[in-house]
């Protein structure tokens, strides 16, 4: 009885798991997880659906709460995530929970779900975010003029079909994010659009980590 009952809990996850060539980096942490590991999450949590998998974890959703659990093995997402929880910020993803599975030493971080970017929010930050990299993030990104000098280069980009009043918008909230996340005393090289998303109406960080 013991077996199968272990071996049901282990069923449950798998049934949710994406094939076995997009897990990435959870496929060997899944290996991981003892029987203990999987009541605690069992008792803790009811997965109801596969979220997105991630190079050192993987995301499920959380059906009781809508909530987004994380269970990795990234030493900093789990530093991160602690500290936001505890000083709060409204740069990020509320983190509700974090901890330490007790046999695998696996990490599980419970945080809000975020929105995903629209294809447009996605393609203008994804190119803001690209110039930035190639300005090594230097202040000259906080220039009144750099916004501008942007949307001169979209403008006439045969890439785009540029929105200036939605990249205006967009812009200024993206730039707004990174001073905070800068503010907080976190690296912000790494926040780009496939980290961030809209959580009550803000734009925020939800991938804690690379800080």
């Amino acid at each position: 009885m013991y077996i199968n009952w272990y071996k049901t809990i282990r069923a449950s996850f798998e049934d949710i798991l994406p094939p076995e060539q997009e897990r990435l980096g959870f496929r060997d942490i899944f290996q991981k997880l003892t029987e203990n590991d999987l009541l605690m999450l069992q008792q803790t949590y009811s997965f109801s659906d596969f979220f997105k998998p991630g190079g050192e974890g993987a995301a499920f959703i959380d059906s009781k709460t809508g909530h987004i659990v994380k269970i990795t093995e990234e030493d900093e997402e789990l530093t991160n995530a602690v500290q936001i929880m505890s000083n709060g910020s409204e740069f990020f993803v509320p983190v509700f929970n974090a901890f330490v599975l007790p046999d695998s030493g696996v990490f599980v971080i419970e945080e809000g779900y975020a929105d995903e970017l629209s294809a447009q929010e996605y393609q203008y930050i994804k190119y803001i975010h690209n110039d930035m990299v190639s300005i090594e993030f230097s202040n000259e990104m906080f220039s009144p003029y750099y916004k501008q000098k942007l949307q001169d280069q979209m403008k006439y980009s045969t890439r785009f079909s540029l929105d200036i009043q939605a990249f205006s918008v967009l812009f200024d909230k993206y730039i707004n994010l990174i001073k905070g996340i800068s503010k907080s005393g976190f690296d912000v090289s790494d926040t780009h659009e496939d980290n961030i998303g809209w959580y009550e109406g803000r734009l925020v960080r939800f991938d804690f980590g690379y800080m």
